[in-house]
């Protein structure tokens, strides 16, 4: 279940990068694109972070 969600995670924030540079360069606004895909690599890194062991 945790790589799956690692996965969609991804799928997000790479997802929505290209989705944002798209709205960008036809002049539309990307609405709540905004806000997801920041949370989605913030997601990403809580997630590494949390993986790794500690000493």
């Amino acid at each position: 279940m945790r790589r799956l969600t690692i996965f969609l995670l991804w799928v997000a924030t790479l997802g929505g990068a290209g989705l944002l540079a798209l709205d960008l360069a036809a002049g539309v606004g990307a609405g709540v694109l905004w806000v997801s895909v920041p949370a989605a690599a913030v997601a990403l890194v809580l997630a590494r972070r949390r993986a790794k062991p500690r000493p």
